[in-house]
C-alpha cells in the first residue's frame, strides 16, 4: 500500500464554499443567522489543492443539511454568535500501489441491438480509510465557549469503498472473443481520477450526526385493530409511540425517517415510520405517535434513516 503524504489529517466542516479572505488554506468560516450559529472549519488533507477545495466543499453542502433552518433569518444581530459548531476530522487514507479489476459478465448492448455476451470490466484503485469524526457543539461565554455535546465516531466509507474496496478509475466492456483490455489509465491518472472523486460520504455521515443530535427510543407498540397476524412471510403492523430527546440548543420542528428498534420487551425488531411537525425545546423530550412494522430482515441495517431536521433559535412565535 501506498502512505498518501498529508493524509493524516484534521478537518472541522463548516458552512462556507469558498475561502474568505484572510483564510488559509483548507479553512472555512461561516455564521448561520437563523441559529445564531458559527461553523468552523479546517482540513489539512493537502494532496492537491483541488483535493482540498473539493473536500471542503462537500463539507459545506453535508453541514446545511445538518443545521437546516426552520424559518428565515430574524433581525440581524450585532456581536459574535452565541454558538459554535466543529466537526473535527483526524485519521488517514492510504492508496494502494496498482489499480485492481472487478469484472461483471452479462449481454452487451451496442448499436440499438444485443450482440451477445461478455463482460463489464472496472480498475478499482484501492483505499483504506481510517478516520474519525467528532463533533462539538459550544456555546460562547464571554470570551471563552462551553462545551454542550461533544461525540466521536468513524466515519464511514463511500459507496464504492464498501462495493469494490477502492475508487473506480477506469471501466470498459467488452464483447466475447474482443481482446482483453488494458487499463487506459497510468497510475499518476489514476491517482488524479481518484482525487477527483474522493470525498466524504455525506449519505452515511449524516446519520451518524442526527443520532447524537436527536435521541429516540421505542417507548409502546399496539397492534393494529383489525390487522391480520404476523408470520414468517407478513409483519405484522403496529401504533408506536417514540420517544424523541433533542440533544440541542435550538429547537427542533421536523424530523422524517425510519427507527429501527426493538420494543419495550426486547424480543422484536420493528421499523418504524416517522414523520414528526411540531415542537422539542432545546434539552426537552417529547412522546411522538409513529406506525411500525416488524423487520424480517435477518440483519438490522447499521443506523437509522432520519431526514429533513429543521432547527430554530426562538421556537415557535
Amino acid at each position: 500500500m501506498w502512505r498518501s503524504r498529508g493524509l493524516v489529517c484534521s478537518a472541522v466542516l463548516l458552512l462556507a464554499g469558498i475561502a474568505a479572505a484572510g483564510e488559509a488554506e483548507g479553512e472555512r468560516r461561516a455564521v448561520l443567522p437563523e441559529l445564531d450559529l458559527e461553523i468552523l472549519a479546517k482540513t489539512s488533507l493537502r494532496l492537491s489543492k483541488a483535493h482540498t477545495a473539493l473536500y471542503a466543499d462537500r463539507l459545506v453542502a453535508l453541514a446545511r443539511d445538518v443545521f437546516a433552518p426552520f424559518a428565515p433569518a430574524p433581525e440581524p444581530r450585532e456581536g459574535a454568535p452565541t454558538y459554535r459548531v466543529t466537526v473535527e476530522h483526524e485519521g488517514s487514507l492510504e492508496f494502494g500501489e496498482r489499480a485492481l479489476v472487478r469484472e461483471a459478465k452479462g449481454r452487451v448492448f451496442r448499436g440499438g441491438e444485443f450482440v451477445g455476451g461478455g463482460t463489464e470490466r472496472r480498475w478499482v484503485l484501492p483505499v483504506r480509510r481510517s478516520c474519525t469524526i467528532t463533533v462539538t457543539i459550544l456555546r460562547r461565554s464571554g470570551e471563552a465557549h462551553l462545551s454542550l455535546l461533544r461525540f466521536s465516531f468513524k466515519e464511514p466509507q463511500t459507496w464504492d469503498e464498501q462495493l469494490y474496496g477502492g475508487v473506480v478509475v477506469a471501466s470498459t466492456i467488452r464483447a466475447n472473443g474482443e481482446g482483453e483490455p488494458k487499463c487506459p489509465l497510468r497510475r499518476e491518472e489514476a491517482m488524479e481520477k481518484a482525487l477527483a472523486t474522493l470525498e466524504p460520504a455525506a449519505a452515511n455521515i449524516k446519520p451518524q450526526i442526527y443520532k447524537h443530535l436527536l435521541t429516540l427510543r421505542l417507548a409502546q407498540v399496539r397492534p393494529v385493530p383489525g390487522a391480520l397476524p404476523a408470520d414468517r412471510q407478513r409483519p405484522g403492523f403496529y401504533t408506536a409511540q417514540v420517544s424523541a430527546q433533542n440533544n440541542t440548543p435550538w429547537f427542533l420542528h421536523r424530523f422524517r425517517g425510519k427507527l429501527f428498534a426493538r420494543g419495550p420487551r426486547g424480543r422484536t425488531l420493528y421499523c418504524v415510520d416517522l414523520d414528526f411537525a411540531g415542537v422539542i425545546p432545546p434539552g426537552r423530550t417529547r412522546v411522538c405517535g409513529a406506525r411500525a412494522a416488524e423487520w424480517l430482515g435477518s440483519e438490522r441495517p447499521p443506523w437509522d434513516d432520519l431526514s429533513d431536521l429543521r432547527w430554530s433559535l426562538k421556537g415557535p412565535p
